[in-house]
């Protein structure tokens, strides 16, 4: 009865502490420094350097309904559907600024080409990317201009 009364708890024990499904929206916040490439242009990167010193604001609230919003300062704000497989949160932009992604791709594209200056486009405002969710499930790693936000997820209320 003894060795009966083990085993069942034993199992009960296993099935409680087995995998839990990782639920990863809510919102997420942290600041990124942006370290962009060379434009070949002196003084543009002077004014760039300049600006890059101070962390950029972002925060990333991810819904139950599979839709999201990204806010990078006060400079842009992104609306889209995410995906979550395994530890990686796939954003899929749908509207950025109000306008559809390629049109962005497009338009930045024109200014570099205006400028005279090759910056890289950050892959979210016209194409799907990827974020890794940490171990513990507490950070959201983001690729960004030359870097990585490492995202905090904010407490529920």
């Amino acid at each position: 009865m003894t060795r009966r009364y083990l085993v069942i708890c034993l199992v009960l024990t296993a099935l409680a502490c087995g995998p839990h499904e990782v639920d990863p929206t809510g919102t997420w916040r942290g600041d990124v420094k942006i370290k962009r490439p060379s434009t070949g242009n002196k003084a543009l990167d002077a004014q760039f350097a300049e600006v890059d010193k101070k962390p950029v604001p972002y925060e990333l609230v991810l819904r139950p309904d599979k839709t999201y919003t990204e806010t990078v300062a006060i400079v842009h704000k992104i609306d889209g559907t995410w995906t979550f497989e395994g530890r990686n949160v796939v954003l899929t932009p749908l509207k950025v600024d109000g306008k559809k992604p390629d049109e962005v791709k497009e338009s930045l594209e024109k200014l570099n080409s205006k400028l005279q200056i090759s910056l890289p486009l950050p892959e979210g405002l016209y194409g799907p990317e990827s974020a890794t969710l940490s171990d513990d499930h507490t950070t959201l790693m983001l690729p960004s201009v030359g870097t990585t936000a490492e995202l905090k997820k904010e407490p529920t209320k």
